[in-house]
């Protein structure tokens, strides 16, 4: 999403890093922390359990904020087309935002409610 929103590499990845790869490592301690709380079952295949998960843990998430961005370097992915327009690519990415309900829309109750107020303005 990065790659294709600034088309240049190496910005992108700085970007991801600083925003998914941080949260990918907390997320990565966390749950590591909450498996090596195992270790001193008295069971040994849990507290084993507990030991793997929380390697397994740890050495995903470095891989991930390590070796993925590194490839992702060596062999960047073309994702944005030359040929397309840049204000295309742009709002191909942009969110829209709705601040009324429309009728196309799923609000539970919000045609119920357009109607009560209808009513208390006294419109038919």
């Amino acid at each position: 999403h990065e790659i294709a929103i600034r088309n240049d590499v190496e910005r992108a990845i700085d970007v991801s890093l600083n925003t998914s790869g941080r949260a990918i490592l907390y997320n990565a301690l966390a749950v590591a922390a909450g498996f090596l709380v195992l270790i001193p079952s008295n069971f040994v295949i849990i507290s084993q359990l507990g030991i793997l998960v929380a390697l397994v843990m740890i050495t995903t998430s470095l891989a991930s904020i390590t070796l993925l961005p590194a490839m992702i370097k060596v062999f960047p992915p073309k994702l944005v087309n030359d040929s397309m327009n840049k204000a295309v690519t742009e709002s191909k990415f942009r969110l829209i935002r709705h601040t009324v309900p429309t009728e196309s829309t799923n609000v539970v109750g919000y045609k119920k409610l357009r109607d009560q107020k209808k009513n208390d303005r006294g419109v038919q």
